[in-house]
């Protein structure tokens, strides 16, 4: 359980330059909006370990209330289903998948619509290094959002150097998703789907500080790389 007071300050034009189809949901420039909320979930984890997870669940089911009567700008509910799991094929292979399913009320702004909610830390839409590999960042968006990831990882070398382990670890993946107008169709989840498919490398120190490169080819975004750390999940 818990809540929060959310200012956002939005400029429909980035650096004042040109023009946004973002533009067009947003009555005025220089918008300031609240989004106070308050939320609950309930969450499952049987991991075997946090970074590099070998085997186990991760469940999560967790409702957002924002709402005018806490002094924000608009009243919508957003609910947020996340189940990731984890099958250690041998002692170096492990499989990964996560299939997470979002669901916003009518009245929600269309900023808020760019959102992924989890119990760690807010994502951002159908998109890039944090959802679907391959896909520009926030190239969709909407009311109803599938994200559904599948990876391959293989723990290829183990090495000590200037006295520290390391590690590196491969990985193919296949990142799908897409997002409705309106609420989730259940009857349509595994059509139309956007995807990324493409492999990374993991450099890791010790178990749990891991440097993450992802090269996720799509028809839509060219060959973009992302850098980062850890796990996509």
């Amino acid at each position: 359980m818990g809540g929060g007071l959310v200012k956002s300050d939005i400029d429909p034009v980035p650096e004042d330059d040109g023009t946004t189809l973002y533009a067009l949901g947003v009555e005025s420039q220089g918008a300031t909006e609240w989004s106070n909320y308050v939320r609950g979930g309930l969450v499952w984890d049987s991991r075997d370990r946090e970074t590099g997870t070998g085997s186990g669940v991760w469940t999560e089911f967790l409702v957002q209330r924002v709402d005018k009567s806490f002094g924000a700008d608009a009243s919508y509910t957003r609910w947020t289903f996340t189940d990731r799991r984890y099958f250690a094929l041998s002692d170096r292979l492990v499989f990964a998948h996560r299939y997470l399913l979002q669901g916003v009320t009518a009245g929600v702004p269309v900023n808020h619509l760019f959102q992924v909610q989890t119990s760690f830390k807010q994502q951002e839409g159908l998109r890039g290094a944090k959802t679907v590999r391959g896909l520009f960042k926030n190239r969709f968006v909407g009311r109803g959002l599938l994200i559904w990831n599948a990876e391959l990882r293989w723990r290829a070398a183990d090495f000590r150097f200037v006295g520290k382990p390391f590690h590196v670890v491969l990985s193919v993946f296949l990142d799908q998703g897409r997002i409705w107008d309106g609420n989730v169709q259940f009857d349509e989840l595994i059509a139309d789907l956007h995807r990324g498919l493409g492999g990374g490398v993991r450099f890791g120190m010790g178990e749990n500080f891991v440097v993450a490169v992802d090269m996720g080819p799509s028809s839509e975004a060219g060959m973009p790389m992302y850098i980062g750390l850890g796990y996509l999940y």
